[in-house]
């Protein structure tokens, strides 16, 4: 894993109105962004968090917000997440350029619960200069301390401070990603470090 630049604001907007306009979503609403393969029983899991825990609570605040799952493999059964387009929730299914979808986000949501080593569409958001909130399984491997503006993390299996750090991170005015968090997952870094151990 590893991340080469950050995207500049204007990057961002353009991929914003690019993923808006293709999936008829408000520009001017901010985008909760999951993706992952969906036939993968952690990610799964995460989704129906999102869709059982999440939503609900997040529709009782008063800030508005719209929801893009990006990936392949979802089960029948969702019928393509139809059921919850009332509720702002897009289904785009499997995406050519995971990045511009990552940009286009305000926050990547990471409310996974199992599955192990460190979570690289959460780096790879992170170097977009996306928010994320995640559960503490979902930040496993990378340090809070590192991109503070970027990471909220809350306890596994606590909806409630889940869905009140995305309030909080929607409230915030946007920050850049610090540059500490580049030193440490930059591609020329991690180059350098495995050089070094090999030396």
């Amino acid at each position: 894993y590893g991340v080469v630049q950050q995207a500049s604001p204007a990057d961002r907007d353009v991929c914003r109105q690019q993923v808006c306009e293709e999936h008829g979503l408000n520009p001017q609403l901010p985008i909760l962004f999951f993706n992952g393969l969906l036939d993968y029983k952690p990610n799964l899991d995460a989704l129906d968090v999102i869709l059982k825990e999440l939503l609900p609570r997040l529709q009782q605040q008063s800030i508005p917000f719209q929801v893009l799952i990006a990936g392949k493999r979802l089960p029948a059964a969702y019928q393509q997440l139809q059921p919850y387009k009332a509720q702002g929730v897009c289904y785009a299914g499997y995406v050519a350029d995971i990045d511009q979808y990552t940009k286009a986000a305000a926050i990547l949501l990471n409310p996974v619960l199992t599955g192990g080593g460190v979570k690289t569409k959460m780096i790879e958001a992170i170097g977009c200069g996306t928010s994320v909130v995640a559960t503490a399984s979902g930040a496993a491997g990378v340090d809070v301390a590192l991109c503070p503006n970027k990471l909220a993390v809350v306890p596994d299996g606590d909806w409630d401070a889940f869905a009140e750090a995305i309030n909080n991170v929607l409230q915030q005015p946007y920050t850049p990603t610090p540059a500490a968090f580049y030193e440490e997952f930059y591609w020329g870094n991690i180059v350098k470090r495995v050089e070094a151990v090999l030396a």
